[in-house]
């Protein structure tokens, strides 16, 4: 359950206590190791917080250091303390500089708590010392590493460090869910700019997900990259995934996977059968006592979720609002996912919404969080709050780097056409954010429209038709209409 996996540097079975510390901190770190174990972190980090001082460790033997900072960095960690778990980690790795998981910790919590400068070191250094040192960073961990390098960084160096890395660990994704796309999409992006145009198309050639193939070719940075038709690589990549899932019956990933990109690809209802079969298999195995799928703990909830949101793209509401909440009373009434709140935002139901965006934001992404917040913002311009929804509009501003789309759907919202252009110009300007803008402006397929996301929708047609955007888009790629759905790209 560690991040940083250092059971092995930092075993229950230490060796006796060297200096006077040693003694002192002796029980607590016992305490503290076996409480971890057995998943409660907070109790962990409480008992080792009071010994993580300078003046207490530099008394320490170095096997008892070590063992703190990286017990408490993994503690702090699974609490969702990320600045404290890097700072533990820091600190352990000045210990021990030659325990590689400790480096991979304190690579990923730095990702966390928004330590830019350090996450680019550490990869680099890192993956020149460990050749596949980047090889078992899931994708989700890699995609945050790589949007905050690209974003809180200047110049090309940062925005390459992700997929060098990558290509040098040989990383691959670990989920039929994943396939790496919108990393390779940014990773292209960057060596076109720095003038690699061969490099960038070999890397173009991974790019299998639909919707990311939609973000590059809107960008003029993809003309001499030799991409796919878009039809082309959607029906290749159906055909790929529809294999695997045949040959893995027993992954619930995989009929998972089967189902988005049916979604992706614009057949929502077909979508939504290759769930209703998954379910249906579950149902009656469960009646044999017996499980349908290998994954089904770690997934099942994940499908209850993309069921709820077929549903309303089927214009089933009723349906669909029952499920959500079914899932909440299970979980003792709490939010436990982002989007409930987002669709009822859609649906226009902004004072419901709210009280389904309300989770902590310690438990979130950054990504989450401007999600989060650009829901709030439609939810508030629904039930009129100005002065809440300039909150969560002046918040968005801080986060334009990041993704610059949520400022700009909450200035839809709030009907600040003005604001919206200027914003999304601004976007489209930086070679970082611009992919992400141009995404976003691009017209996809509607399925079930809700009037609120009707109108927000024509006001978006108004701004593709804004004299500044259509400039600004002229300058740098184009609009099209491209028969998916639209998914979320950053």
């Amino acid at each position: 359950m560690t991040v940083a996996g250092c059971e092995a540097a930092a075993s229950n079975a230490l060796p006796p206590p060297v200096t006077q510390n040693d003694i002192v901190l002796e029980g607590n770190l016992s305490i503290a190791m076996r409480v971890l174990h057995n998943s409660d972190c907070a109790m962990a980090k409480e008992v080792l917080q009071p010994y993580a001082q300078k003046a207490f460790t530099s008394g320490l033997s170095k096997l008892r250091k070590l063992t703190l900072w990286s017990t408490l960095g993994d503690a702090a960690y699974c609490t969702n303390d990320h600045v404290l778990a890097h700072a533990a980690y820091v600190e352990a790795t000045e210990v021990d500089g030659n325990v590689e998981p400790l480096w991979r910790a304190r690579l990923l919590s730095g990702a966390y708590a928004g330590d830019a400068k350090d996450v680019l070191t550490v990869l680099d250094a890192a993956s020149q010392r460990w050749p596949t040192f980047a090889r078992d960073i899931g994708q989700y961990e890699f995609t945050q590493i790589d949007q905050l390098l690209r974003a809180e960084l200047p110049g090309l160096e940062p925005r390459l460090a992700t997929g060098r890395a990558a290509e040098r660990g040989g990383w691959r994704p670990q989920s039929p869910l994943e396939d790496g796309s919108e990393l390779w999409a940014h990773y292209a992006a960057a060596l076109v700019d720095a003038g690699d145009v061969r490099h960038a198309r070999e890397v173009a050639a991974r790019i299998k997900e639909p919707a990311v193939l939609v973000a590059l070719q809107a960008d003029r940075r993809s003309e001499d990259l030799g991409l796919p038709l878009l039809a082309e690589a959607a029906e290749s990549r159906l055909r790929e995934v529809s294999s695997a899932a045949r040959s893995k019956p027993r992954s619930l990933a995989h009929r998972i996977a089967l189902a988005r990109i049916h979604w992706v690809s614009g057949d929502h209802r077909r979508a939504l059968g290759v769930v209703d079969e998954a379910l249906a298999s579950s149902s009656e195995t469960i009646r044999r006592d017996r499980a349908a799928f290998d994954d089904g703990d770690e997934r099942g909830l994940e499908l209850l979720y993309w069921r709820a949101g077929l549903l309303l793209m089927s214009g089933r509401d009723g349906e669909a609002i029952a499920l959500y909440e079914g899932v909440e009373q299970a979980n003792g009434g709490a939010p436990v996912n982002l989007s409930y709140g987002v669709q009822l935002t859609f649906m226009g139901r902004g004072a419901a919404a709210l009280r389904h965006l309300d989770m902590d934001d310690l438990h979130l992404s950054p990504m989450q969080r401007i999600q989060k917040a650009r829901s709030r913002a439609c939810a508030f311009s629904q039930t009129g709050d100005e002065d809440a929804l300039e909150t969560e509009v002046s918040y968005l501003r801080t986060q334009a780097h990041l993704r610059p789309n949520g400022l700009v759907d909450a200035l839809l919202c709030a009907g600040r056409l003005e604001d919206a252009s200027k914003a999304a110009a601004s976007a489209l300007q930086n070679p970082v954010t611009r992919m992400a803008m141009l995404y976003d402006l691009q017209r996809h397929r509607k399925a079930h429209e809700y009037p609120f996301e009707a109108e927000i929708e024509r006001r978006r047609e108004r701004l593709r038709g804004d004299a500044a955007v259509i400039l600004a888009v002229a300058k740098v790629g184009r609009i099209t209409s491209t028969g998916f759905y639209y998914d979320a790209f950053n």
